[in-house]
């Protein structure tokens, strides 16, 4: 597989999104983004979680398998989709306690002072307690 961020092709631009989507923004996640944020992967984690238990009992020939109407697959999916977007919106935006900075700005700089700081913590912390 190429590697190359630069390399495009029609339907899957990048081979991986991280190098697309770094330095778009800066964001600082207050406690109600940041529990909404949890919630909104939980909820995603456990929604993912029912269809793997369906394709499994489909798969192994389940006695009672978990069956799902075409209208319950849908409105599963459109739960799935919202939670992914909710995680989305806070990852991006901070969040309604939260806030956000776009690159190359002093605020985006704080930010970026504030993460090496906890990072340089967390390494110390961790560097005491080994």
């Amino acid at each position: 597989m190429n590697t190359d961020t630069t390399t495009t092709c029609a339907s899957v631009p990048h081979w991986e999104a991280s190098g697309y989507l770094r330095n778009i923004s800066g964001v600082i996640v207050g406690e109600h983004g940041h529990a909404e944020l949890r919630q909104a992967l939980q909820g995603a984690a456990a929604l993912t979680a029912l269809f793997m238990q369906r394709e499994l009992d489909t798969e192994q020939g389940t006695e009672n398998p978990l069956t799902l109407s075409p209208g319950a697959a849908v409105g599963l999916l459109a739960a799935l989709a919202s939670c992914i977007n909710l995680a989305s919106d806070i990852a991006n935006t901070g969040g309604i306690d939260g806030a956000h900075a776009a690159p190359g700005t002093p605020a985006y700089r704080v930010l970026e002072k504030a993460a090496q700081e906890i990072r340089f913590s967390r390494a110390q912390a961790r560097a005491g307690a080994g």
